[in-house]
């Protein structure tokens, strides 16, 4: 009795969730091209928190890439999509972080291949994506040159991104063998231990792992995150995949696991990636978009 009620709750708490989550990216990711984008771009480290945990430019680049995914599960709804589609270019970009530039390209294009090959989508389709970039891009050129500038000028710095950070993540090995190993514990090494701590990892997240929870630490982590990826199996568990790995890179340059709002989205996909493996075997059905439980 008390398992077939918790198994509805579950059931509940899934569909509420793998529907509010994308709502909810959509609508914050609005929110941000609507209200910051102008004056984050002229001056973006004093009119915005950079990191605020919810609402900066760190956090709000990364639901950018993830709505981008997200929008290719509801490719059968085409207006839905471009919606979705088009903010979260915009607000990958216009949060001026060059890890979430990167990493929007990367899942746009092994998303439109991967549905390329899948014959989900025609090559008109590509049309129709260049055309919505040029006309999104155009239309912020002529209203805010200066924000396309600024696009510009943080694109071209790509290649110094690790430059700019590597100096910090000797940090994760200046405390000693032992300490390289078994760390130095939880909340020592980031921007919060700053004033606490002598050396911290700001930018890096696989650094920081190493810095409090040491390489043992960083290797359980990394086995964990690998042995739910070789639960891909089938199509619909591909954006969450990609989405996913996307993060994982971003995971170089920038702490997104400290943020929570960041560190949901990263292990909600993974468990939606495990979720739809688990239903597929225990089924024997393959789906091809989500389904919609409205």
């Amino acid at each position: 009795m008390w398992e077939l009620i918790i198994q509805h709750i579950c059931h509940f708490l899934r569909i509420l969730i793998l529907q509010k989550m994308k709502i909810q990216s959509l609508a914050l990711c609005i929110l941000y091209i609507y209200k910051n984008h102008l004056g984050f771009a002229i001056s973006w480290y004093s009119k915005m928190p950079k990191l605020n945990s919810f609402y900066g430019s760190v956090a709000c680049g990364t639901f950018g890439c993830m709505l981008i995914a997200f929008a290719f599960l509801q490719y059968a709804k085409r207006n839905y999509f471009w919606l979705m589609l088009g903010c979260g270019l915009l607000t990958a970009c216009l949060s001026l972080q060059r890890s979430a530039m990167i990493c929007a390209i990367f899942i746009v294009i092994a998303l439109i291949f991967y549905f390329l090959k899948k014959n989900i989508i025609k090559k008109s389709f590509i049309i129709s994506f260049v055309s919505l970039v040029f006309l999104l891009f155009a239309t912020l050129g002529l209203l805010y040159p200066e924000v396309l500038n600024a696009l510009f000028v943080r694109f071209m710095q790509v290649p110094y991104a690790v430059g700019e950070r590597s100096h910090s993540w000797l940090n994760a090995f200046s405390n000693g063998l032992g300490e390289t190993i078994f760390g130095m514990g939880f909340a020592t090494g980031g921007q919060r231990a700053i004033g606490y701590s002598v050396t911290t990892v700001n930018d890096g997240n696989y650094f920081k792992i190493i810095y409090e929870l040491g390489i043992i630490g960083l290797l359980l982590w990394c086995s964990i995150v690998l042995s739910i990826l070789k639960c891909y199996r089938t199509f619909l568990q591909f954006p969450y995949l990609i989405a996913s790995i996307a993060f994982m890179v971003q995971l170089i340059g920038s702490n997104l696991l400290t943020f929570y709002s960041t560190a949901l989205l990263f292990w909600y996909c993974l468990g939606r990636v495990v979720g739809i493996y688990r239903q597929n075997k225990i089924n024997g059905v393959y789906l091809l978009y989500e389904k919609d439980n409205n």
